[in-house]
């Protein structure tokens, strides 16, 4: 299911699941894509986020909103500047003064160009995205990574309480011999 962003237009209940025109940039919230004319770019999750969110605000954006809705608790202001720089990067807007996303100082962010959606793309190039699951899985590699650990800490935690608990048996083995000789 797409992600649905609203647009910035004369109508306010407008929202689009299919793609936003930015300039020379369309981005596809669904499939974290950045197309331009050159290549096209699947955005890290986050800075994704960071892009969807400032397209579906009308004006400028808190950090604050920002972190608490993209990284939650474990936002901050170092994660949301380095999201902000590659978005900048990626969109070719790295140098000052920036032309599509405006610093609003001692506030946040602001989308400096307009937004318009788009209908399915038609005519363009297809998309060279990953077709079987492994690599649908692995474009998310933090979360997949994640639960790597999870499972291997888990693992090892049950295999620890098992060997704490269930002490191996030590058996004395006497002989008949020996037996015979206590009798």
């Amino acid at each position: 299911m797409a992600k649905e962003l609203a647009l910035e237009s004369d109508d306010k209940s407008s929202i689009i699941t299919d793609g936003v025109r930015l300039g020379e940039f369309e981005f596809i919230a669904e499939m974290r894509l950045l197309r331009s004319a050159n290549a096209d770019v699947i955005l890290e999750p986050r800075v994704s986020e960071v892009l969807a969110k400032l397209i579906s605000t009308s004006g400028p954006v808190s950090r604050r909103e920002l972190i608490d809705e993209i990284w939650g608790i474990m936002g901050s202001d170092e994660a949301l500047t380095q999201a902000v720089s590659r978005l900048r990067r990626e969109i070719s807007d790295s140098t000052r003064p920036y032309k599509i996303i405006k610093t609003v100082p001692r506030y946040g962010y602001e989308l400096d160009v307009p937004a318009q959606a788009t209908n399915e793309l038609e005519g363009q190039k297809p998309l060279n995205l990953p077709t079987n699951w492994l690599s649908k899985f692995l474009i998310n590699r933090r979360t997949f990574l994640t639960g790597l650990v999870f499972g291997a800490l888990i693992t090892i935690g049950i295999v620890l309480t098992w060997a704490l608990f269930h002490p191996t048996e030590t058996y004395t083995y006497i002989s008949q011999e020996s037996s015979e000789e206590n009798r």
